[in-house]
């Protein structure tokens, strides 16, 4: 248990705030626990160095231009994802700049296919293998974390959020994650097509960030409890 054991593995600092409160758990020293994020697997981390090319081909294949905004949702239709409120966003997105375009990397949904009947031909559903997410998410500008209220959203760091901005993606989030705010919301009007600039350096803090050997004195701890 949490109380009971010698080391505590959190993915981020509001579940170990969690943990006070709901447990009552109270850090001895700043050995008794550590917090690592959700980390990019090698395969991940090597697929890097083929963003640019694969962001040509792929904005190519989705017919988005240079100058036009491709935002972009990854994940599953479970309820969890909060796929209404993620809706009602692109919807006032898509209304506010019509030089937004979406891209869906997800099995198809309803509430999906009813965004796609309202903004025809601005809107693409996409169910992809794992290997190939990263290549389209490299073609996008902004990606998309939303989530409803909820202990577990708030503890949590979504494996996603470490995907996107390895891709280079600036992240708009309604902070309800672990992972943070990213960029926030913005309105549809002030949404631009990322520079190259831009890109490399989300990259780049991906790297920083989210590889496992930046954790390697976490996991000395970890291995010497």
């Amino acid at each position: 248990s949490v109380l009971e054991s010698n080391i505590r593995i959190a993915v981020t600092p509001e579940l170990v705030e969690y943990w006070g409160t709901r447990y009552e758990y109270k850090p001895n020293n700043h050995n008794d626990f550590v917090v690592i994020p959700t980390t990019l697997s090698d395969k991940q981390v090597k697929r890097v160095h083929h963003l640019d090319e694969f962001r040509r081909k792929k904005r190519a294949a989705l017919a988005v231009d240079n100058n036009e905004i491709l935002l972009i949702y990854s994940g599953s239709t479970a309820g969890w994802q909060s796929l209404e409120l993620l809706n009602k966003h692109l919807r006032k997105w898509l209304i506010g700049n019509e030089m937004v375009k979406v891209l869906i990397l997800s099995k198809p949904h309803k509430s999906f296919n009813k965004l796609q009947l309202e903004f025809p031909c601005r809107i693409t559903q996409k169910e992809v293998e794992p290997v190939e997410v990263l290549y389209w998410l490299s073609a996008g500008d902004y990606a998309l974390l939303l989530r409803e209220t909820s202990v577990t959203n708030t503890c949590a760091f979504p494996t996603k959020y470490a995907e996107y901005r390895l891709a280079g993606l600036r992240v708009m989030s309604n902070g309800k994650t672990g992972a943070g705010p990213g960029i926030g919301l913005i309105s549809g009007e002030k949404l631009t097509s990322s520079t190259k600039s831009e890109r490399d350096l989300n990259s780049q803090e991906a790297l920083q960030i989210f590889v496992k050997h930046n954790y390697r004195k976490e996991y000395k701890l970890i291995v010497g409890s």
